[in-house]
């Protein structure tokens, strides 16, 4: 693979969002189950095409593989030995009264577009339980195609990053206070990107140690409160707030540039940790 910066990855970084709009549903954005079941039914509809093998968890002999392969199954492992990032992403939005779902997708997984889309209007159109109260099918009167370009990064001053979606916790086990690691969250993502990267048929140059250094000398500041997600049937703790940055050097402002592309931490195949970078006072 092709060895590349970060400022030279996000100018080659391929983004194409999938969105369906569904008439009348906005309110369920409340929802915290939301995307776990637009997930869940857009896998229903991927295995009605895979492969045995693929259904089986093992990797697809089909040529090109079968999309299930790519949503549901491993890929392969970074050096780190961390699982390469699924290369996809859900995201809910309001359109007045309506719902708007977007499939996210990068690099490579781009090919199979026509078939993540299919799935995605199959699955929604089947219905979504999100209640336990039974399936409830679901009017799409919209079908959009995107590509996405990365945000220009801010030249000076402090940012900060806001969390439109939480971000999944581990908490510790006497559960006091938010315990989110500003610092572990933002090294964290160096993988996430490195992964984005192979997806790309790229090799990021990116180094774990010099981010460390940075953030020891501009270290974040969080402020939030707490927010659950759901994934199957249980809610997750979440942290929903700001990340700030008093005035962060050039490598980490490219860093948090790309976070809004790609989200950040864990879940983000269910929608966890979209966030935005703004000014920060």
């Amino acid at each position: 693979m092709q060895l590349v910066s970060l400022t030279d990855f996000a100018r080659r970084l391929v983004i194409q969002d999938l969105s369906v709009t569904v008439g009348g549903y906005a309110e369920v954005l409340k929802s915290p189950a939301l995307l776990g079941r637009v997930r869940g039914a857009m896998g229903h509809s991927l295995a009605l095409s895979a492969s045995p093998e693929a259904l089986a968890g093992q990797p697809c002999p089909y040529d090109p593989p079968c999309a299930y392969d790519l949503f549901h199954n491993a890929q392969g492992a970074l050096n780190s030995g961390f699982e390469l990032p699924k290369p996809f992403v859900l995201r809910a939005d309001p359109a007045g009264a309506d719902l708007v779902i977007t499939l996210r997708l990068f690099g490579a997984a781009c090919d199979w577009a026509a078939e993540f889309r299919a799935a995605l209007i199959a699955g929604l159109r089947g219905g979504l339980d999100l209640t336990r109260a039974g399936r409830v099918p679901m009017t799409i009167t919209a079908v959009t195609r995107a590509r996405v370009a990365v945000a220009p990064v801010p030249a000076t001053g402090p940012i900060a990053l806001r969390t439109l979606t939480p971000v999944i916790q581990r908490l510790r086990a006497d559960h006091s206070g938010l315990k989110l690691d500003g610092a572990s969250l933002i090294l964290g993502f160096t993988r996430r990107a490195t992964g984005m990267a192979q997806w790309h048929g790229l090799n990021l140059d990116l180094s774990g140690d010099e981010l460390s250094e940075v953030l020891r000398t501009v270290p974040p500041a969080v402020t939030g409160a707490r927010r659950a997600l759901s994934r199957g049937t249980r809610p997750r703790p979440g942290f929903d707030g700001h990340i700030g940055f008093s005035n962060p050097p050039p490598l980490l402002r490219h860093l948090l540039t790309l976070t809004q592309a790609l989200h950040i931490g864990a879940d983000t195949t269910i929608g966890a940790v979209r966030v935005k970078l703004i000014a920060h006072v």
